[in-house]
């Protein structure tokens, strides 16, 4: 975006996802999505072990991010 001149955030928002450590550090830092992964690994582990054990229910999951607002919207 520099070498095309397009100035953020007033010319064009840009957000990550994952939340990276270097999202933070970055001119200027990057607005991110946060997902719990932990939680996230959890919720994986259960659906596995359910389908070992041969509950094979439809699992329907909302994963909601924690929106990092930083210096790039």
């Amino acid at each position: 975006m520099k070498e095309q001149q397009i100035a953020i955030p007033a010319d064009i928002a840009v957000t990550g996802c994952d939340d990276i450590l270097l999202a933070g550090l970055v001119s200027p830092p990057l607005t991110t999505l946060r997902v719990a992964k932990e939680d996230l690994g959890e919720l994986a582990m259960r659906m596995l072990l359910d389908r070992i054990e041969g509950r094979h229910t439809q699992h329907g999951i909302v994963i909601e991010p924690d929106l990092i607002v930083r210096g790039t919207t």
